[in-house]
């Protein structure tokens, strides 16, 4: 019986995981590329529905650090050709993750709208990463009791 509620809790673990795993790479969704040649830049303008340039927003590629659009709403960066997943995020805006493909001699995008965030875009962002916590919470606990079933049945 020991034996079965440990085959149990070890397939649990490993169904957890399993899910984790599968559900973190498919929240990254990253393409990552490196093709080893000279920086080009890869610009545009995060613009509102109604055309108007929007400061301060986020933007990043997968593979390094983000900048800030300007006071009109523009921003520059510099990136390896090749294929980028590109993020759009800020304060009281929809995150837009699109992929982008920058040729040798780099890209210029254009306007890139935005819309204004919703309390339901906010909310699942938010049951997201409860949902993450939560399947974390999960492995660990059945970790512990794992390990503290395991120590009793060590013991004589």
């Amino acid at each position: 019986m020991a034996k079965e509620i440990q085959a149990r809790l070890i397939s649990s673990m490993i169904v957890c995981l399993l899910f984790s795993t599968a559900l973190l790479v498919f929240i990254s969704g990253t393409v990552m590329a490196d093709t080893g040649s000279d920086p080009v830049s890869l610009s545009g303008k995060v613009v509102d529905s109604n055309g108007n340039g929007l400061a301060g927003i986020s933007v990043a590629l997968e593979s390094g650090s983000p900048v800030t659009t300007d006071a009109q709403g523009n921003f520059v960066i510099m990136c390896s050709p090749g294929v980028h997943n590109l993020t759009v995020s800020g304060s009281g805006i929809r995150t837009v993750i699109m992929p982008v493909n920058v040729g040798e001699s780099g890209l210029s995008m254009g306007n890139i709208e935005t819309s204004s965030a919703t309390p339901d875009t906010i909310a699942s962002s938010a049951m997201i990463i409860a949902g993450l916590l939560v399947t974390a919470l999960v492995i660990v606990l059945i970790v512990v009791l794992f390990m503290r079933r395991r120590k009793k049945q060590a013991s004589p």
